[in-house]
């Protein structure tokens, strides 16, 4: 334009396509250049006049003012009308004991805990009538089912519990595993050389005298020597013999050192020997192998993992599955089971569960030891003193427990939450430590330190779960807020491995946030980074999940906004799903919530010196904007003011006019 004024018109269909952008900075452009250039455009100029009602009220004016031609009407803010939050029900009462289920309706961690109350209570009262009820529906079921190394789904070991009623004494058992040789992968070199007679004084004693001086009372009080080189693989051994022999030492001397007899004396000119040993392998080369560990072969004979292999809330609930079946198979089931809720969350009157104990305690039984830990976690958070001093007088040792539990005022909450890392040069970082800048990958570390409990299995669950997964982490994950109903955030750090890179894992369901949000407890950042992940993620809709925990008091909207600028900076994240939903959130009730989320999102979210602000910072912005006007907020957030600073009243971008807007409606 301003080499070749004359052909200004020729420009003006370009112009026009500006003025139609999105990008309010690209329209503002736009008219910049069509006023500078004015007089350029002649009769041209009525392509920009009749172009001005495609501009906002406020750059129409403008070049209406030069150009002439309508302008557009008044933009009026957004209309806003506050609605009230759902509404929602109370958790109901948890449904009665059930075993009349087909397999196909066993899917669900409500489901399941119905059933084996139900299957436990009648077990003892009418087991044939039990075992007509079951047999069409168990009898052809999970057909391959004793020839698995472990069972990992509830279901299966449902099956196992109805099979052995059944058709008693079913299960095999697990076989014995195969031998397995202690020497497999390893690898020998043996080389043995005689010493030259001048050097035989220097030389240290050779196999044979290893077992040191007689005692000069000549006592036989000490063990007889074992062979020479005992400890190793056969084959070496003889080897090592082969080649004793080869450098001229008696086959009588050899003899007694394979024997383990004592050695007769070395004859003059047999030599002295050094045997040397390289040796590559998994155990150590001298001395006997490690004993198994006792609770390893409990675990393989009882079908359930390793600890390491699988999730803490999962191997929770196995433990109790397991005891369960195995309480059956050896006529030890108690009366009925303490653990089973009694409200939806998976609470469980503490009222109910002395009943319970005292229906035990009349039977003579005491309850199952995983059954008796995961109704302590079912209780409701507090104390409860006179539920406690009766559960103190029913004289069981679970009882006695129980009354302790309830007289402390339960589990007391562990430190729960997250911390942010990455992977750079094959190394872990933390956030904290260094700052990421531009990373490819980044890691979700676990936090969770509790103080011992004195009941194993439960300290084995609140145990700091691995932040990378592996094996069979992540099954059952739909029970695990029923695991722990009073301590939710524990729940949520448990999760955490499972949140990101889900493809072709199991992963994190907004169901489960759900539950959550009906659990009770104190939340934190790791129920904050599930929400805000939903709110990225944006399918399925997450605007129900953030309103259920709006209103069960769930949401620590700072929280979530800190761990939405964490997602969007440093992940694939985009933020425009983010404020679609909170905008619509925001109009179904959670406004106040909303803006809170934003406030907390906007430091750690909008560019820093050095960096540009993008389209999606300016939506940010004018969504805070909006939303401030909505609930009357107040109070400086800098960083706004800072890029509000920026802008030169109507001149500036449209993002520094934003922020302009943002700052002066929160200073009132």
């Amino acid at each position: 334009m301003r080499q070749r004024s004359a052909r200004a018109g020729e420009l003006a269909p370009a112009l026009v396509t500006a003025f139609a952008h999105a990008s309010d900075d690209v329209r503002r452009r736009a008219v910049r250049i069509a006023l500078r250039h004015a007089a350029a455009f002649g009769a041209d100029a009525k392509v920009i006049a009749d172009a001005v009602p495609l501009l906002p009220a406020e750059l129409g004016r403008e070049l209406a003012a030069v150009f002439g031609g309508e302008v557009a009407a008044e933009e009026t803010p957004e209309p806003f009308t506050p609605v009230p939050l759902p509404v929602l029900p109370e958790p109901g009462p948890f449904p009665a004991p059930a075993v009349d289920r087909t397999a196909g309706e066993l899917h669900g961690w409500a489901a399941c805990e119905q059933w084996l109350a139900g299957f436990v209570e009648r077990v003892g009262r009418d087991r044939a009538a039990l075992r007509e009820t079951l047999t069409p529906v168990f009898r052809d079921s999970f057909p391959y089912l004793y020839g698995l190394e472990r069972w990992l789904d509830p279901e299966a070991w449902i099956a196992a519990l109805a099979k052995e009623v059944i058709a008693p004494g079913a299960d095999p058992g697990v076989p014995d595993p195969e031998p397995v040789d202690p020497w497999a992968g390893s690898s020998f070199s043996v080389r043995v050389s005689a010493v030259p007679p001048e050097e035989t004084d220097d030389h240290e004693d050779g196999p044979e005298d290893q077992d040191g001086p007689e005692d000069e009372d000549g006592s036989e009080d000490e063990a007889a020597p074992g062979p020479a080189f005992g400890d190793l693989p056969e084959h070496v051994r003889e080897e090592i013999f082969r080649q004793i022999l080869e450098i001229g030492v008696s086959a009588e001397r050899v003899a007694a050192m394979r024997d383990g007899r004592p050695v007769p004396p070395r004859d003059p000119g047999e030599p002295e020997f050094p045997v040397g040993i390289i040796y590559s392998g998994f155990r150590p080369l001298f001395g006997k192998p490690e004993e198994p560990d006792p609770a390893v072969e409990f675990r393989r004979r009882a079908r359930l993992p390793e600890p390491a292999h699988v999730s803490p809330p999962h191997m929770f609930l196995l433990h109790r599955l397991s005891e369960i079946y195995r309480a059956l198979r050896e006529g030890t089931l108690p009366p009925v089971l303490l653990a089973t809720p009694t409200v939806t969350t998976g609470h469980l009157d503490p009222g109910v569960l002395v009943d319970r104990l005292e229906l035990c305690a009349a039977a003579g039984v005491e309850p199952l030891p995983a059954d008796l830990q995961q109704a302590l976690l079912r209780l409701p958070r507090g104390a409860h003193p006179l539920v406690a001093e009766r559960a103190g007088r029913v004289g069981s040792r679970a009882a006695s427990a129980v009354a302790a539990w309830l007289a402390r005022g339960g589990l007391p909450d562990p430190e729960a939450g997250l911390k942010w890392g990455y992977i750079q040069d094959a190394r872990e970082h933390l956030f904290e430590e260094r700052d990421p800048g531009h990373v490819e990958q980044v890691r979700l570390v676990p936090v969770l330190r509790a103080e011992p409990t004195g009941h194993p299995l439960i300290d084995e669950l609140l145990r700091e779960p691995p932040k990378w997964r592996w094996d069979d982490h992540g099954y059952a994950m739909g029970w695990w807020p029923s695991i722990l109903p009073s301590h939710r955030e524990v729940v949520s750090v448990n999760y955490l491995p499972h949140l990101l890179y889900q493809w072709n894992q199991p992963g994190v369901y907004p169901p489960y946030l759900e539950a959550l949000a009906d659990a009770d407890g104190p939340v934190g950042d790791a129920t904050a980074l599930i929400l805000a992940y939903f709110l990225a993620e944006r399918r399925p809709d997450p605007v129900p999940v953030l309103l259920r925990m709006t209103s069960r008091g769930a949401l620590d909207a700072e929280a979530v906004g800190r761990q939405l600028a964490l997602l969007i900076r440093h992940t694939w994240f985009e933020l425009r799903p983010v404020l679609a939903s909170l905008r619509e959130a925001a109009h179904q009730g959670a406004h106040e919530q909303v803006w809170e989320i934003l406030r907390s999102l906007l430091p750690d979210l909008l560019p820093s010196a050095g960096e540009r602000p993008n389209v999606t910072h300016t939506e940010a912005v004018t969504l805070a904007a909006d939303l401030a006007a909505w609930v009357g907020a107040r109070g400086e957030i800098p960083v706004v003011s800072a890029h509000a600073a920026t802008g030169r009243a109507s001149r500036g971008s449209r993002f520094a006019r934003e922020c302009a807007r943002l700052r002066d409606l929160l200073a009132g």
